[in-house]
């Protein structure tokens, strides 16, 4: 009897091993491998929700982002990106102790992304250069400066030509470090994704 009850229990993991097996390649079989970003042209746009955390506290915006990419390989890309958010700062509150109102900021990049270009979810990372404009409600001896920043995201490629995805940034301010040192934001995005050369 002891021989027997082992032997249904070993029977019984090598079925729910079986079963484990068999769910992890069925996902694998749903996701399907994404297309290549070599030579690709991808032109997209978002929506943004944007923090610039002063020493002192945060003012939350909202706002846009427009982006160009050219694929280089099937890991590395170009990128151009515009990145717009309008910060809702009451005036004379202890974010805007001066009583200017809303701030407005522009920060225009230029950088390169890797991505893992394997399954329909391909994430990436991207570093830029950049600068950044504001008016004077944020800035107080310049209407703009040197910045850099770096970004992670995720995108779902389940259509040869469209994407869907998210991001995260951080945006370093060069010039005015001791008075913002960060600018955040998240972004909800859709891509159009080209190949001009791809006459197939």
């Amino acid at each position: 009897m002891f021989l027997s009850t082992l032997s249904r229990a070993s029977h019984a993991r090598r079925v729910s091993t079986s079963a484990l097996f068999g769910a992890i390649l069925a996902f694998m079989l749903m996701l399907s491998p994404a297309h290549a970003l070599e030579d690709e042209w991808s032109a997209g746009g978002g929506l943004v929700l944007a923090s610039i955390p002063s020493q002192e506290n945060g003012v939350m915006g909202v706002g846009g982002l427009a982006k160009l990419r050219y694929g280089l390989d099937d890991a590395f890309a170009l990128g151009l990106s515009v990145l717009y958010s309008h910060h809702f700062a009451a005036a004379g509150s202890e974010a805007d102790p001066d009583g200017a109102g809303p701030m407005e900021v522009i920060v225009p990049r230029l950088g390169l992304s890797y991505a893992i270009d394997i399954l329909e979810l391909v994430p990436w990372v991207e570093l830029d250069l950049g600068c950044y404009f504001a008016g004077e409600q944020l800035l107080e001896e310049a209407d703009w400066g040197f910045g850099a920043s770096i970004s992670l995201g995720l995108e779902y490629r389940r259509w040869r030509s469209t994407a869907l995805g998210v991001q995260l940034g951080y945006h370093a301010f060069f010039q005015h470090l001791d008075q913002y040192p960060a600018y955040v934001h998240f972004a909800l995005t859709a891509s159009w994704i080209s190949d001009p050369f791809d006459f197939d």
